[in-house]
């Protein structure tokens, strides 16, 4: 799944996939950006830019595309099964 293959490849923790926006991908320079501000903070307060490889930019492309944001009620359901 999408989420799954987010954290193995971007490396990013559960609070940080749940907060990632559609706005946050660039597609053109093929990076996430992470941001930290004031009641949402990445894991270490700092805001960052993951480079996506093939794999993570496929797995986004696949994501369905009404979706305003990245990880959808259906994920965060399975999220909290592990």
């Amino acid at each position: 799944t999408t989420l799954i293959v987010c954290t193995v490849h971007a490396g990013l923790c559960r609070s940080e996939l749940f907060h990632l926006h559609l706005k946050d991908i660039n597609w053109a320079t093929q990076k996430l950006d992470v941001v930290s501000h004031r009641g949402r903070h990445t894991k270490n307060c700092d805001s960052r830019r993951i480079p996506m490889n093939n794999t993570l930019t496929e797995a986004l492309r696949r994501r369905p595309p009404t979706s305003t944001i990245l990880m959808s009620s259906v994920m965060r359901k399975e999220a909290t099964k592990q």
